[in-house]
């Protein structure tokens, strides 16, 4: 909501130092005033708390207007920064050469204070000690700040001591012990908005009545088995992480508005491609899609195309005739996912130092260099950890190799050799491929 008197902040702030002074029990000095004056301006024994310099939030400069107006800057709330100055006095007669002690004293209490409670809002509270000497807790924002959804947050400055004696003036004026804080955020109460524009539904620029297509999000359901338990559980993937061959949803509207098609984008493709609708198990409604991924798809010269893992995106398609008859085309926004390679052993249990075989797809592929075909190129990075440990590709304990088919180039299988000092217990397998990771997979010590 934002406020208009920046000094119920400050009357905050004082509350905060006022009861925390009453229950502090290394206080030196007996009741000392809490004060919004400037430090000339202190008498007796006081901390001031003085607002010296205020600035906008940069953060906050551009806050789009809550509706929709032709001069919108007055119906937009205004972030400040509050900066204060947080002083000590001691003062007695005849004058005390303990005086700069006691000032110490409260400055301590006074920067714990701001410390320990960085962020304030209308539920925070502090011990306050009674006139009957029992502490209980008290809430410190004023009464006109409740309600407003104001949040303060106090941060010690850390300003160089050259740079903090020039708060003091001229030269003639001895400098005192300070502490520089920023309050933030402020924001400043907008006008009230004087109208309320009609409900927008959706967006777009149509050329028939009616909107386009629209994804607006993707999902997968990732089934697992934790060891020891004989029902799959089941996890929510938002945005979809999808294995291999499993299936992937897509929500929006407008799909059913003409033919839809689905294309699948990958940055190495250079352009979309339109998937088989029968090859990948395509299912349209007017408000989501779902395929199965496949391992591969035909190109336009019936050549194979490996989908390997990495980020992907969608984009639905949907073409509808004008009234001339002339095939129009539209095209969704692209909604990203990810294609993690599949693991489809169940868990293992095995001996430390013993052989493991973990199939799924796709863990390497590799194709001929361009400029000499003898020489493989591999395609996907691999990584491979077993608890907290990582396995270089490599042979021995405590290292893998993956096995690939001589002719399609393609590794399948993952071969481990566990190190041999495992002790008994579950360890977690995590296969990265092209930074993705794959389904949860286990790997159980008996001994």
């Amino acid at each position: 909501m934002g406020i208009l008197d920046l000094s119920l902040v400050t009357k905050t702030l004082i509350n905060l130092l006022t009861y925390y002074f009453s229950a502090a029990p290394e206080m030196l000095v007996n009741d000392p005033t809490v004060s919004s004056q400037r430090p000339d301006q202190l008498s007796g024994n006081a901390v001031g708390l003085y607002l010296y310099h205020i600035c906008e939030d940069p953060h906050y400069k551009n806050l789009p207007a809550p509706e929709n107006y032709s001069a919108p800057i007055q119906y937009s709330a205004m972030g400040l920064q509050l900066y204060y100055q947080l002083v000590a006095q001691y003062l007695s007669e005849p004058e005390s050469p303990e005086s700069a002690i006691y000032e110490q004293n409260l400055m301590g209490i006074a920067m714990k204070a701001l410390h320990d409670f960085p962020l304030i809002d209308e539920k925070t509270k502090v011990l306050h000690k009674t006139q009957n000497n029992k502490l209980e807790e008290i809430s410190i924002f004023v009464d006109s700040l409740k309600g407003t959804d104001t949040r303060l947050r106090i941060e010690l400055l850390n300003l160089d001591h050259k740079e903090a004696m020039n708060y003091w003036g001229t030269s003639q004026t001895a400098p005192r012990l300070a502490a520089y804080y920023k309050v933030s955020i402020v924001l400043l109460k907008p006008e009230p908005p004087a109208t309320h524009p009609g409900r927008v539904l959706s967006f777009g620029v149509d050329t028939f009545v009616g909107s386009g297509p629209r994804i607006d999000g993707c999902s997968n359901t990732l089934s697992y088995l934790l060891p020891g338990q004989s029902t799959e559980q089941q996890l929510e993937l938002k945005p979809a992480q999808v294995p291999l061959t499993k299936k992937v949803s897509f929500n929006g509207s407008g799909f059913s508005w003409g033919r839809p098609d689905f294309l699948l984008r990958n940055e190495k493709w250079g352009s979309p491609v339109v998937i088989n609708p029968t090859d990948w198990h395509l299912v349209f409604s007017d408000k989501g899609a779902s395929i199965l991924i496949q391992e591969e798809f035909m190109d336009d010269n019936n050549k194979p195309v490996h989908i390997l893992p990495g980020i992907y995106s969608a984009c639905i398609q949907v073409t509808k005739k004008d009234s001339g008859g002339k095939p129009l085309k539209f095209l969704s926004n692209e909604c990203p996912f990810a294609i993690s390679a599949n693991i489809t052993t169940p868990n293992i249990t095995a001996n430390p130092g013993a052989l493991v075989d973990i199939e799924g797809s796709i863990f390497s592929f590799k194709v001929p260099d361009i400029k000499d075909p003898t020489v493989l190129i591999e395609q996907i990075s691999l990584k491979v950890y077993v608890g907290n440990s990582r396995y270089p590709d490599a042979t021995g304990p405590g290292a893998y190799t993956v096995e690939t088919n001589p002719v399609t180039l393609e590794g399948k299988k993952i071969i481990l050799h566990l190190k041999a000092d495992l002790v008994k217990g579950l360890y977690p397998v995590r296969i990265f491929t092209n930074g993705i990771e794959s389904p949860p997979f286990w790997i159980i010590i008996p001994l």
